[in-house]
């Protein structure tokens, strides 16, 4: 699924913190289950919590800007992770600042 414009990379990147939210959620709510320990099962019951809490703030800020999640492959992290660098190669040079191609040293500022 190819994005256009900023909005969908936006929509895209929330759909998948969602989408590991809502895994994390589940992860540690059957994990907590498994717990014999008191202590270890509060603290996946909480994490769950936590995790509970994300998801519903995630699903406010898709209300809020009107948007559903969209289903992604998994890939995303792996996109985000080849293409960056390609988009910041332009910007590799200080601003106000011209490489040196005479031989000499730029004078210090």
């Amino acid at each position: 699924m190819a994005v256009s414009n900023p909005r969908e990379v936006f929509v895209h990147l929330l759909s998948d913190l969602r989408q590991n939210s809502e895994r994390s959620a589940k992860f540690y709510q059957e994990i907590s289950q498994l717990a014999q320990q008191p202590e270890i099962k509060e603290a996946l019951e909480a994490r769950a919590f936590v995790s509970n809490k994300t998801l519903a703030t995630l699903d406010q800020c898709f209300r809020l800007i009107g948007e559903q999640p969209v289903k992604l492959s998994g890939r995303i992290q792996e996109v985000f992770c080849r293409r960056l660098p390609q988009g910041t190669r332009r910007d590799t040079e200080p601003a106000g600042k011209a490489p040196v191609h005479s031989g000499q040293a730029q004078p210090p500022h």
